[in-house]
């Protein structure tokens, strides 16, 4: 299962990571395998952010496809929605351990990192970035090395 296994069957959804920010926010990121896809013989990986201001649920949405892509230590998706900070989340290769988005104001944001996640063999990230900040690029680095940019495919839509 994961990164080197057979394509999973389809399992519910766990919590990966949780947090709260001012102004009542609290969000979650939860993830679980999807139904079989012929053409994902890695699986289908759902990764799923939640929202929500005083339990109101704000925001929801997330990324699917295998959990890495070929050549890729990275997987990531950026997004935000109304008056909401940009978030960033990332599903990463368990040799990373190191994620900073760099905002197109050239602040350093470091995204804690999760242990390995046995269910999925991967680490993953998840930060709300500062108000009115986009990610400009994301710096990652593979232990005893320093950060770079590396090349991941565009978040979809984007």
């Amino acid at each position: 299962m994961g990164v080197d296994g057979p394509a999973p069957h389809e399992d519910p959804a766990i919590e990966i990571l949780s947090g709260t920010l001012e102004e009542g926010l609290e969000w979650k990121v939860t993830c679980g395998w999807q139904a079989a896809d012929p053409s994902a013989p890695e699986g289908n990986l759902s990764t799923h952010l939640d929202v929500r201001r005083n339990g109101k649920r704000v925001l929801s949405s997330g990324f699917e496809g295998p959990p890495l892509y070929p050549d890729s230590p990275v997987n990531e998706w950026r997004g935000t929605s109304r008056d909401l900070p940009c978030f960033v989340m990332v599903r990463a290769h368990p040799n990373i351990d190191q994620v900073i988005a760099v905002t197109g104001r050239g602040n350093e944001i470091e995204l804690a990192l999760t242990a390995v996640v046995p269910e999925f063999e991967l680490c993953f990230a998840c930060a709300a970035l500062p108000k009115g900040e986009d990610p400009g690029v994301l710096l990652f680095a593979k232990r005893g090395e320093e950060p770079r940019v590396l090349r991941t495919p565009p978040p979809p839509g984007r």
